[in-house]
């Protein structure tokens, strides 16, 4: 790129087309030149000035360079050495050293993923895992929840009515069945039993009496005043969860799993109240007993399975039905002791029962809730799994554009803006090329992105003496040094109408005429064909020898002014 590579410092050397651009400069002819790809050429010389401020002499051993430096970075370096390693190894280095911190720093970012750890739920949770930190999280979750769980729901309320049909069918059955197996007997203690342990009716009996007998020998003595009350409560239930979830008012779903909660509990004091309180010992004989443990277990396998409720509302229905269960029990157990006799010992029959369901009914509780809790923490774990994939989705997102911004950026500090647009838009329709009519775009729009500028002139400016410098200072102070420094040059660029190209190590390439200045440039049209690109170009060049002079008029009236606009600009830099 440069054309000595030793430069006199405080000069500004140049070609002779350059020098004629710009006669009434001082102009110092040198011996010829070489210069890689160009062979011997004949250059001129511009003395910007040959003393600094401070009294310091311009020679071509560089010292005034060497002072400089030293009162900005604190260090003394010898002066102008053999070229050494350049600048770009620091850079590149530096480069690599940025890339690894960003790779550990973007591991760290991620190591929640996917499955989640046991410390992540810990992290993200309290209450052993049955609560999320984050309000907003613990909200969506349960708003998630109950609209998985809207069908759900519907299910267990048909199931429940379902049963409570069959409930009466099964009294039915085992009504008349009992009642004319226990006909059949003549001994004294089989009758003895069927009284105690069935309801029996007479074969002159009446409806009445039949379905009396219908209701108490059923699991559930549902009698038509608790029936009605069952009915209306699945109505409402259903209602409920139909209309909290179609309802715009009611933004957060969760209050379906709060009704649902609110149904099953009355469903619990309806049953339980209507075999303890609605019916008397002596009608009911023993059937208190068998039947208040079923029930009770009937609605907890619902609640577990068909409620889709959290497991904090599961486990405060567990406690209140068996604070409901102990304390409409119990007393009725106390006080049937005291009546006891040898004529009546159904209360000791029901005592044996009930000791054996309450066991039953109460390790059935702990399953069901054990069963919740965990099936609690499995569905908490698989929805933090997808917020913290969808956490990292956005963070990667948000890191691609920011890479692609900085590309951008990148792009553009050494291409014109226009043309990384177009290098943008040419990758996105190679992408699209899958056919032959593609390639053809394709290759097209890249032969469009080829310009021909006339009367451009280019600048390369370099440290004297700055390899020597760079290899005794520490890297840290060389690139603040340049920083400092081009950014010095960067300001002066608008002002005079220059385009920064690059910085290679110490090297500052700028440009006028190329993308600000005199523009002389041509291009192909992007929207023609393959075909009419090429007859285009057949046109331009005719078009340029006929009106060849007009042509070079302009070419030239731009390069005279581009030159003098970059050769003002490297006044300034050396100024």
């Amino acid at each position: 790129a440069r054309m000595m590579q030793l430069g006199l410092p405080g000069c500004i050397h140049t070609t002779a087309e350059v020098a004629g651009l710009a006669p009434e400069r001082d102009w110092e002819k040198q011996r010829r030149t070489f210069v890689k790809g160009k062979g011997q050429m004949e250059t001129y010389v511009m003395r910007v000035r040959t003393t600094f401020d401070d009294g310091s002499v311009l020679h071509e051993s560089g010292k005034a360079f060497d002072e400089a430096v030293k009162s900005s970075v604190g260090v003394k370096f010898p002066s102008l050495a053999s070229e050494g390693e350049s600048m770009r190894t620091t850079l590149s280095f530096l480069g690599d050293s940025m890339k690894s911190e960003r790779v550990i720093s973007e591991l760290k970012m991620y190591r929640e993923i996917q499955p989640v750890a046991d410390q992540a739920y810990r992290e993200h949770t309290r209450w052993f895992g049955l609560a999320f930190k984050k309000l907003t999280f613990e909200r969506a979750y349960l708003d998630g929840q109950a609209r998985m769980s809207k069908n759900v729901v519907f299910t267990g309320y048909f199931l429940f009515a379902c049963f409570l049909l069959l409930n009466v069918l099964f009294g039915y059955i085992f009504s008349r069945t009992m009642n004319n197996t226990c006909e059949s007997f003549d001994s004294i203690v089989y009758t003895f039993y069927c009284e105690l342990a069935f309801i029996m009716y007479s074969p002159n009996a009446t409806s009445r009496d039949k379905y009396d007998a219908m209701i108490s020998n059923s699991l559930f003595r549902m009698i038509p005043g608790v029936g009605y009350i069952m009915l209306g409560l699945l109505v409402i239930g259903c209602f409920l969860n139909w209309f909290i979830h179609r309802s715009k008012h009611f933004k957060h779903k969760s209050w379906a799993s709060l009704a649902v909660f609110m149904i099953y509990i009355c469903f619990a004091v309806a049953i339980s109240t209507s075999i303890m309180i609605f019916t008397k010992l002596d009608d009911m004989r023993i059937q208190w007993a068998y039947s208040i443990g079923p029930m009770t277990m009937l609605q907890g396998t619902l609640v577990l399975y068909f409620s889709g409720l959290p497991f904090l509302l599961s486990l405060l229905w567990w406690i209140a039905v068996m604070g409901l269960y102990y304390g409409l029990t119990l007393p009725v157990l106390i006080s049937s002791q005291s009546i006891i006799s040898v004529s009546n010992f159904a209360p000791l029959i029901a005592t044996q029962i009930y000791i054996g369901l309450t066991v039953l009914v109460t390790w059935y509780g702990g399953l069901c809730v054990t069963a919740s809790y965990f099936n609690a923490i499995t569905n908490r774990k698989r929805f933090l799994q997808r917020i913290l994939m969808l956490q990292q989705q956005n963070e990667i997102i948000e890191e691609k554009g920011k890479a692609e911004q900085m590309q951008r950026s990148f792009l553009e500090s050494i291409l014109p803006p226009a043309l990384v647009q177009e290098l943008k838009d040419l990758s996105d329709l190679y992408d699209e090329g899958v056919n032959d009519q593609g390639l053809k775009r394709s290759r097209q729009r890249l032969r469009s992105l080829t310009h021909t500028h006339r009367g451009a002139s280019l600048l390369y400016a370099d440290l004297v003496g700055f390899t020597a410098f760079s290899a005794q200072v520490d890297p840290f102070k060389v690139m603040t040094f340049l920083n400092e420094l081009f950014q010095v040059f960067d300001s002066l660029c608008d002002k005079w109408k220059v385009y920064k190209i690059e910085t290679v190590g110490d090297c500052y390439v700028a440009s006028v005429g190329i993308v600000t200045g005199e523009l002389v440039s041509m291009a192909l049209s992007p929207s023609s064909s393959l075909a009419d690109a090429e007859a285009s170009e057949r046109r331009e060049r005719a078009s340029v020898r006929m009106s060849s002079s007009r042509q070079t008029s302009m070419a030239r009236t731009a390069a005279a002014t581009n030159a003098r606009d970059l050769l003002a600009f490297a006044k300034a830099m050396i100024r």
